[in-house]
């Protein structure tokens, strides 16, 4: 508090620390002088409280079954770590600061069953998001499909094709 003492007109200088708390606070000052009291009150807002934000895109890989370099988008206001217990999976980005790319492998898969693992993402305070991951085995034939070339106008039409396997 500023010119704590005077007399006739004059300005109140006050001074405050920044509220390091999420709570509203007030406190009060009394002015006397000429047989006249006044009391002001002071209140002061308390700290924004950020939620803590933390999401990847995409959410899911349909991976071939051959090894692939891939990555996802993270968004994320907190710092995070990234884990999987798939030895088939290898993450390139381990952590993170705010938003960025997660970066990994996925080897290549030679068995003949598909399989699929999750890549989670923590910020080590309760906040979490996942990434699914899919990978193809030998015996899942990839999807089927027909080109037609129309010779006139150079349109390329793919359709969608069945095969049943006998």
């Amino acid at each position: 508090l500023g010119n704590n003492a005077g007399s006739g007109n004059g300005t109140l200088t006050f001074t405050y620390q920044a509220n390091p708390g999420t709570e509203s606070r007030t406190t009060q000052v009394t002015v006397s002088g000429g047989g006249q009291t006044k009391t002001l009150t002071l209140n002061q807002a308390g700290k924004e409280v950020i939620p803590p934000q933390l999401s990847a895109t995409p959410k899911s890989f349909e991976l071939g079954m051959v090894a692939v370099d891939t990555s996802a988008m993270v968004t994320a206001n907190v710092n995070w770590t990234a884990s999987t217990n798939a030895n088939w999976v290898t993450i390139t980005t381990l952590s993170g600061a705010g938003s960025g790319t997660l970066e990994f492998s996925v080897s290549e898969n030679t068995g003949e069953n598909s399989r699929s693992t999750t890549i989670l993402l923590d910020d080590g305070d309760g906040t979490t998001t996942s990434i699914s991951i899919s990978q193809a085995g030998k015996s899942t034939p990839p999807p089927p499909s027909i080109t037609i070339t129309a010779p006139d106008d150079n349109a390329v039409v793919s359709l969608p094709l069945t095969v049943y396997y006998e």
